[in-house]
């Protein structure tokens, strides 16, 4: 249930949904659970009378990326009759409105099933269902649009790499960084598994007309791409993170260290494993985290989504600082710098010399090819 009662006499509480899909209204005989796809802008009061001008707001068609889901609980039966039938009529009316209104493209598609065995190195069910989901990749960059992380990894690149050369993007999804880069001159080659990220990074080449090159390819096995080719790999927003297993994150490594110029310089992005000490729940996740390390799973570090973006069962890797540094010496690069990213990850971490391996929300890391 997306409601829940706050405190006695609210009616409403809202939580932001991350994943835009699509509900029918759903009627109890006790009370009401009124679902609808609103526009991010629209807020929610706590009194009747705004819940129901909230759901008049649907009548408009609001909806899109970043939208929210809002769910109208009334406390007393008796209490909320004029707001029960109110709803119920908005509801009548607005229902065949959605029916209409939402387009196939924003409707979760099945993704194109194939058996386990056929999974790419490095990627699970949820990972796949993930990188097939033509919803996730047409409201990726409105989804992501205002991420402070996204802007400070654009800038620490840009400090970074001054002098143009051959670039590629591993993992480059809609192609942020794939744009920026190509628009000031690099030669970049954007590389990713899902087949719609890398139509939207396309038609964005063909909007703005610029050139870069495209190659649909796991990171864990790049043998499309030419040995020592890159001045610059980077693997941004956590890709890394996304890859599933301990041996298959090492062969990507390994990979990118193929494909880079001796000398060339690697940037990524990974999430601290020791950041969670601050969430209670991450707390329980830790403690559960380190018996599965002391009772010898190879996949201690993987933290379970229970749903992201109405994917369940999604995994992310999480780091820590002596974990970075070993793998990247295991295979062939010399760390440079280990930038700590600020609890907001809006800048750097502030006083980073105080216990930064647990104060970081994560790193920007730079390392160089030997």
């Amino acid at each position: 249930m997306i409601g829940q009662r706050a405190h006695r006499g609210s009616l409403l509480f809202v939580r932001p949904f991350q994943y835009s899909i699509y509900t029918r209204p759903v009627l109890d005989g006790e009370g009401v659970e009124i679902r609808c796809v609103l526009g991010k802008s629209c807020l929610a009061s706590r009194t009747a009378l705004s819940c129901a001008n909230a759901l008049t707001a649907a009548r408009t068609g609001q909806r899109g990326a970043g939208s929210l889901i809002f769910a109208i609980l009334p406390l007393h039966r008796h209490r909320s009759k004029p707001l029960l039938s109110r709803c119920n009529a908005i509801t009548a009316q607005t229902s065949s409105r959605y029916d209409e209104a939402m387009s196939s493209e924003m409707k979760p598609a099945s993704p194109e099933r194939i058996p386990d065995w056929q999974l790419p190195e490095g990627v699970d069910r949820p990972l796949w269902e993930y990188l097939q989901s033509p919803p996730i990749a047409n409201d990726y960059d409105t989804f992501f649009a205002d991420t402070r992380l996204m802007r400070l990894d654009r800038e620490f690149l840009l400090q970074r790499f001054h002098k143009p050369g051959r670039m590629v993007d591993l993992g480059c999804g809609t192609g942020r960084l794939v744009v920026s880069f190509a628009e000031r001159g690099f030669d970049v080659t954007g590389v990713d598994l899902s087949d719609n990220m890398l139509r939207v990074c396309d038609q964005k080449r063909k909007d703005l007309a610029l050139s870069f090159r495209l190659e649909k390819a796991n990171i864990c096995d790049l043998s499309s791409l030419e040995s020592e080719t890159f001045d610059y790999s980077i693997c941004m927003f956590s890709t890394l993170g996304m890859v599933v297993g301990v041996e298959n994150r090492a062969a990507a490594l390994r990979e990118i260290h193929r494909i880079t110029k001796p000398g060339g310089l690697f940037a990524l992005h990974l999430h601290n494993k020791w950041f969670n000490v601050f969430d209670p729940q991450g707390r329980r996740w830790l403690l559960s985290d380190l018996f599965r390390r002391w009772r010898g799973d190879v996949d201690h570090g993987d933290k379970v989504q229970a749903s992201y973006r109405g994917i369940p069962n999604l995994r992310l890797h999480l780091f820590t600082p002596s974990e970075i540094k070993r793998m990247l010496i295991s295979s062939g690069f010399r760390l440079m710098e280990l930038f700590p990213i600020s609890t907001d990850q809006s800048r750097e971490l502030q006083k980073s010399w105080i216990f930064p391996g647990i104060r970081s929300n994560g790193w920007l890391i730079l390392a160089q090819r030997i």
